[in-house]
């Protein structure tokens, strides 16, 4: 019994019906309100925060450097090493029990955040006419692993409100980027045909001050919202807009203002999502695109197949084309090592944005980008310089074996919604790649794909993107939903100029001679000049906003939601560049119908 107290007092043991039985045995079956701000967490263990007074530790080049010095811990420092062990195995009991409870059965899937099984619970403990009120990360309405659980308060009726916040005016002692929300729950289902929800807000008193407002009139909630102006920041979400949007997981996204809804209903009615599953089973029902998005290298699990220039000079490995350090590099036995691309390497139709350094030992962040020169732009034999090279073999035997493209088209994992450009895809060399650059393979032939590649990159479909991201991670579930222009809407002429442009802009360098070839081009690489370039990144932008059937005053709006692009274009050329580029050209293929009939 002592064994058993000790326990119960250790793990903190809590049991709702005990504690709480003039609650649960009583006629109310249940809490009338239940407000709360949950923990926000996630059950799994973060070895860089764990062990963040080990510098050994912390300024491991890499994943597998990593382990093995925490191996080394069971030797030099044995209480810090057990006090990890016991870490793990509390971490792992409890996402046991929440699993195998039964009790968290829309919350405990994949990665388990204590904020949304504590939201459930919640939910749960409440009587027929009862209500919570809880603040939580925006996440739990949006994340992947929590997609059940939205699903089910979406067909029970049960969300009041969301009001989502930035913490920007730091509400909260924490990253001022971070977001999180009031989110409103009823037990019994109820009849209300719209859902309001904010989002992006800073000052919960601002949002107060219209509640209020509401409060004082006699109008229904739907003829309230209804009335607001197109640019108000209260969103009259409906249940088929989750549909629509989100088909596969009925996730929740955040727009700004009633007008992004209404554009964004237009937008997904125009185009057609990357891959459409079934919302159970998650099989694939269509493929647009004929897609996989594929990953080759992790960091952590596959470090040890990655080499420095350093070590390849120990192993007396030398550039195969001296005037270009950040190409292949071979030995006297042809043995081939090539780039390992990161995220950062790549821009829109530019597979060298930028080199990356190893930064001085104990910064945060092990490397560093340097950003690329028009001298080197200029060069048809430069590569930009990676951290790390890997083996050919290696590279191929991570490959699919029916893949035979010599190069591939990737985008960006990390990013954010503030960023300049959300969505960032680029073709490269046939190299490595990390885990922060994600392949997109295509049984289409090449000359299809690089409508795909231009409709990635047009400024509508970064618009769309920004509207469906939550966090910094362009996750699978996310891009599978977003809406693109389908392969059959494309006339022949139509085709030919985006393919010949998408060319011009890529095919710059003597490294992706295979994709020219692939397109039917055998000529030399084109020049590399930013006016030009930009006047044709112009019209791929035009293009696809005919495409989406975007009236110009839609356009014009969606340039302008890209405030940092906007406001470095104003401090570098005195004018919003793009905008004025890609509304002329808006104007001049507005004159040309045919091509979009």
């Amino acid at each position: 019994m002592g064994k058993v107290k000790e326990l119960a007092k250790k793990n903190q043991f809590f049991h709702w019906f005990i504690e709480f039985p003039e609650v649960f045995s009583s006629e109310r079956e249940g809490f009338d309100c239940i407000l709360t701000n949950p923990p926000w967490e996630t059950l799994d263990l973060r070895e860089m925060e764990f062990f963040a007074a080990i510098d050994e530790i912390i300024n491991a080049k890499n994943q597998s450097i990593r382990r093995k010095c925490i191996k080394e811990l069971k030797k030099t420092n044995v209480s810090l090493y057990q006090k990890y062990n016991e870490a793990f195995t509390k971490i792992y009991k409890a996402n046991h029990f929440l699993k195998a409870s039964n009790l968290y059965k829309f919350t405990s899937g994949g990665h388990i955040s204590t904020h949304s099984v504590f939201a459930e619970r919640c939910w749960q403990l409440l009587n027929k006419s009862g209500k919570t009120g809880l603040i939580t990360p925006i996440g739990i309405v949006m994340n992947y692993y929590t997609q059940k659980f939205f699903r089910e308060l979406i067909k029970t009726n049960s969300i009041n409100f969301l009001f989502d916040f930035e913490n920007r005016r730091k509400i909260f002692d924490i990253d001022s980027r971070f977001r999180f929300c009031l989110l409103s729950l009823s037990a019994g289902t109820k009849i209300q045909k719209l859902i309001p929800m904010a989002f992006y807000q800073q000052d919960p008193v601002e949002l107060q001050i219209f509640l209020d407002s509401f409060l004082n009139t006699s109008q229904s909630l739907e003829m309230y919202i209804k009335g607001l102006p197109k640019e108000h920041y209260l969103i009259p979400f409906n249940r088929n807009d989750f549909l629509l949007f989100n088909p596969n997981t009925e996730t929740c996204l955040s727009v700004r203002s009633k007008r992004d809804l209404i554009l964004l209903r237009k937008l997904y009615t125009e185009g057609e999502i990357l891959i459409k599953r079934d919302v159970e089973s998650e099989e694939i029902k269509n493929n647009l695109w004929e897609i996989e998005l594929k990953r080759l290298f992790d960091s952590s699990g596959d470090s040890n197949m990655f080499k420095t220039q350093e070590q390849l000079e120990k192993l007396e490995f030398f550039p195969q084309d001296i005037r270009s350090k950040g190409g292949i590099w071979i030995n006297d036995s042809k043995v081939e090592y090539l780039p390992l691309y990161e995220g950062r390497m790549i821009w829109f139709y530019d597979h060298r944005y930028n080199s990356v350094e190893f930064a001085d030992k104990g910064l945060k962040r092990k490397a560093r980008s340097r950003k690329t020169t028009e001298d080197e732009y200029s060069d048809k034999y430069f590569w930009a310089n990676p951290n790390y090279w890997v083996k050919r073999e290696d590279i191929l035997n991570k490959m699919r074996k029916d893949e035979k493209n010599d190069w591939f088209l990737v985008f960006r994992l990390i990013t954010g919604t503030t960023n300049e450009r959300t969505f960032i895809s680029s073709v490269i060399p046939f190299s490595a790649i990390a885990r922060s650059t994600p392949r997109i393979i295509s049984r289409k032939s090449p000359r299809i794909l690089c409508l795909l590649y231009a409709n990635l990159g047009s400024l509508v479909f970064d618009y769309i993107t920004r509207l469906k991201l939550h966090n910094n991670d362009l996750t699978h579930f996310v891009i599978e939903q977003l809406p693109t222009i389908a392969p059959t809407k494309y006339n022949t002429s139509l085709k030919k100029i985006i393919t010949n442009t998408v060319l011009k802009l890529t095919y710059i360098t003597y490294s992706l001679k295979s994709f020219a070839k692939d397109v039917d081009y055998v000529d030399e690489p084109f020049e590399w000049n930013l006016k030009e370039r930009e006047k044709l990144k112009a019209e791929l932008d035009a293009i696809y906003a005919h495409l989406y059937n975007i009236e110009k005053e839609d356009l014009i709006y969606i340039l302008d939601t890209f405030k940092v692009l906007k406001r470095k274009e104003i401090e570098k050329f005195n004018e919003y560049k793009t905008q004025k580029l890609v509304l002329n050209a808006y104007d001049n293929f507005a004159k040309q119908r045919e091509l979009f009939e």
